[in-house]
Order: C-alpha cells, then sequence, then structure tokens
C-alpha cells in the first residue's frame, strides 16, 4: 500500500509495530542494492553484467536473500495482524461466488425463456 510520501504504508499492529515496519521497509528501499530494482529504467541485463564486470555476485546474493527474508517476515506479520480482516474477506468472496453462480443460473433459465417466445413468436408469424 502506498503511502503519501512515496514510502510503503504498514496497516495493522498499532502505531509502534507499524513504525517499526515501515522503518525496515524504509531500510530496504534504501539500500542501494534494493533501489536499483526500483528505478523506472530497470535492466536485468545490464545490472547482472554490471554485477559479474565488478566481481561482487556473491555479496549482492547474500545481500538480497536478507532482504528477501526481512520482507517474508514483515509479510507474515502483516498477515497474522490481518488474520481476522482477511478471513472475512475470503468469506465475503465465496457469499460472492454463490451469488454469481445463482445469478448465471437464472439467466440462463431467462435466456431459455425467451428462446422459446421466439420461437413460439416465429411459428406464430408463419401461420398468419
Amino acid at each position: 500500500m502506498e503511502g503519501g510520501d512515496g514510502g510503503i504504508a504498514v496497516a495493522g499492529r498499532g502505531a509502534l509495530g507499524s513504525a517499526t515496519a515501515a522503518a525496515t521497509v524504509r531500510e530496504l528501499l534504501q539500500d542501494e542494492c534494493y533501489s536499483d530494482f526500483l528505478s523506472e529504467d530497470f535492466d536485468v541485463k545490464t545490472y547482472t553484467s554490471q554485477s559479474i564486470h565488478q566481481a561482487v555476485i556473491a555479496e549482492q546474493l547474500a545481500k538480497l536473500a536478507q532482504g528477501i527474508s526481512q520482507l517474508d517476515k514483515e509479510l507474515h506479520l502483516q498477515v497474522v495482524a490481518r488474520h481476522e480482516d482477511l478471513l472475512a474477506q475470503a468469506t465475503g468472496i465465496e457469499s460472492l461466488e454463490g451469488v454469481l453462480q445463482m445469478m448465471q443460473t437464472r439467466i440462463g433459465a431467462l435466456q431459455g425463456a425467451v428462446d422459446r417466445y421466439c420461437c413460439l413468436f416465429y411459428k406464430y408469424k408463419e401461420l398468419e
């Protein structure tokens, strides 16, 4: 979720948890290792060739793995904090799917009735 300052807004867990999570994400975004991936003109080939040329592949892989681990932990914390909301949304989606299925069935029945009336109408026109 984007914040107004271009950062990442973190919901749930109260003010302290949100501040800590936002600081963690902000720290990751400000790290040069990760900021390369966020630029509009990021090019995988250029990034890879520069990494190979600078011979820092192992260091960058370790740094990326650390960042992925931090983001994974933060995602887990967000899911735990929003567990009730996520379950409610999933239940709501299931209910909507049931309603949509019922509507499709009724639309199919209505289409069948319209087709029958059209056939009767054309047969009636032929008799005239």
